[in-house]
């Protein structure tokens, strides 16, 4: 059946459910066509079977529009997609680390610039020299 241009395996399985277990009750392809409910509708067909008919091509319309192909692509898309949203909200929470961390670095660095500029302040005011009067000097 593979060998026959246009079916490949979905194709055959389908056809080969549709045969069933009984594969002696197709004498022809017009009786396997049938069975699938194929066949052109003649004069005598029931109003039952043309709706088995349609009914059977509806089946098998929703089994050949999606391929297990088409499913493992789209699958493949959505996996993709929720990977570019972890990966835009991954950027945004690197992005708000980063500004506190800019943010955290000025706060240093200004308290480090206080910092020293107070120590110079208090070195000046402990450097400066206070003279001691004589009378003061020589009773220590």
């Amino acid at each position: 059946m593979l060998d026959r241009y246009g079916v490949g395996s979905d194709t055959a399985a389908a056809l080969l459910m549709a045969a069933g277990d009984n594969p002696e009750r197709m004498a022809s392809e017009a009786s396997f066509a049938a069975l699938c409910g194929v066949s052109p509708a003649g004069r005598g067909v029931s109003r039952a079977t043309m709706n088995r008919a349609t009914a059977v091509l509806t089946e098998w319309d929703s089994r050949v529009t999606e391929s297990p192909a088409e499913a493992l692509q789209r699958q493949h898309r959505e996996e993709l997609a929720e990977a570019r949203r972890k990966l835009q909200e991954s950027r945004r929470k690197c992005r708000r680390l980063q500004d506190q961390l800019d943010a955290a670095a000025i706060v240093i660095t200004t308290l480090l610039a206080e910092q020293a500029a107070m120590q110079k302040q208090e070195a000046r005011r402990t450097a400066a020299v206070i003279p001691l009067g004589r009378s003061h000097a020589i009773h220590e």
